[in-house]
């Protein structure tokens, strides 16, 4: 039989952590508080299995260490924030998913405003939609034949159709994404013109 390896923890030193810290931001980058986060998880193993360093020693090294990323640049959360952006919205997210999305981060909201205010207008959440409905096949996607659409189009709205009931369960797909009615009913409706 195999015995299972017990895997020992190292003791943390300062420049074990600027070592893991270096190796997380030329992975991952991310921002301030994920990185924080990765190294106070390190930290916490490494002081179960020798309780002999002194806590607030190391939690220093972790500030310092932190510290030192955003000063030489690699840790930015101005810049990720704005990658994070343009990402989401080539995807197809909504402001708001975006908003929740850099919360969820770490990103600081001052930060994800002034982010944000290059692309806050309606015309980029349309967009976003437009591509979340063509990304989903919804609405006019879900077709390829001309006399299709022309159908949807037709019966949409009316209430005993099936097309009207497909319809609702797009704009709620649509809604769950974070965007409003009117720009997932033009998106739904706006394949037409493609």
């Amino acid at each position: 039989m195999h015995s299972k390896k017990v895997k020992i923890v190292k003791k943390i030193t300062p420049s074990r952590l600027q070592h893991m810290a270096l190796w997380y931001v030329e992975r991952f980058g991310g921002t301030e508080k994920a990185l924080r986060r990765m190294l106070h998880r390190h930290v916490q193993k490494s002081l179960q299995s020798h309780p002999d360093q002194d806590v607030t020693t190391v939690h220093s090294w972790v500030d310092a260490v932190v510290e030192k990323m955003i000063a030489y640049g690699y840790v930015d959360d101005r810049a990720y924030a704005t990658a994070r952006i343009k990402k989401l919205l080539h995807r197809g997210k909504s402001l708001k998913y975006i908003r929740a999305d850099l919360r969820a981060k770490g990103v600081q909201d001052h930060i994800i405003r002034t982010s944000l205010s290059t692309y806050d207008t309606e015309q980029t959440e349309v967009n976003s939609a437009h591509i979340y409905v063509k990304n989903r096949r919804l609405g006019i996607y879900r077709y390829t034949d001309q006399r299709d659409i022309d159908t949807y189009l037709q019966h949409y709205q009316n209430h005993h159709s099936s097309m009207y009931t497909q319809h609702q369960k797009d704009l709620a797909k649509c809604a769950r994404q974070g965007f409003s009615y009117a720009d997932s009913n033009r998106a739904l409706l706006s394949g037409c013109n493609r």
